[in-house]
């Protein structure tokens, strides 16, 4: 429904020659497809947007055309790309002022660093962007930031401090009413638990968990 909505906006503001307002919609679109997992598809729109967003001086949108990007190659795995994306997303959304969104870019940093094995990179970029989120009150992405930085502990062998770490995340989720979310936690929090050698607290977790 949201597609359609947007594709009627679309043809109006093309044939209006209301080129700014074009760019947006199709943004939009291009978000929409990341959301229906049509990745490359996604991916060579935001390509097309960032670059009518260039040419018009919408830096703002450009921005978020490669901040977005970043997101769906983390979908994709693409790991090396993502951080790469994300890092000159960060430094345009920074310049403009948009806080969240460059703490988000630094989160895709920091979890794309976990996969590249750049485990101390990773830990001041996530450190970084839990920061932000929290002189920002956003609780869900901070959520994650708590959350990311518990897998990155658990990788860098320190169970104790990921289980403190994915028990914050859970507790934020919770909050939210974010279950899915904080279900996950529960998962990680079960795998600390069990690396600590405390299986019947891995077991109650991986419960709660499928409850």
């Amino acid at each position: 429904e949201a597609e359609r909505g947007y594709r009627r906006a679309l043809r109006y503001y093309r044939a209006e020659g209301f080129r700014l307002r074009e760019a947006q919609c199709l943004y939009a679109l291009a978000y929409l497809r990341y959301l229906r997992s049509r990745y490359t598809a996604s991916l060579r729109l935001f390509q097309h947007v960032r670059r009518l967003d260039l040419e018009l001086g919408d830096l703002r949108h450009a921005a978020l055309c490669d901040l977005d990007q970043a997101e769906v190659l983390l979908s994709l795995n693409a790991w090396g790309e993502a951080v790469e994306l994300a890092s000159r997303a960060g430094e345009s959304l920074a310049s403009l002022g948009m806080n969240i969104e460059a703490a988000k870019a630094k989160l895709f940093q920091g979890l794309g660093s976990v996969h590249l094995r750049r485990y101390d990179q990773a830990a001041g970029l996530l450190a970084e962007a839990e920061a932000s989120f929290a002189r920002e009150g956003n609780h869900v992405f901070r959520g994650l930031a708590y959350l990311y930085r518990a897998e990155l502990e658990l990788r860098r062998g320190d169970p104790s401090v990921a289980l403190d770490l994915a028990g914050e995340a859970s507790n934020l989720f919770a909050s939210e009413r974010l279950r899915t979310k904080e279900a996950y936690s529960q998962i990680v929090a079960a795998r600390c638990s069990e690396q600590l050698g405390r299986p019947a607290a891995a077991r109650r977790l991986c419960h709660k968990a499928l409850e």
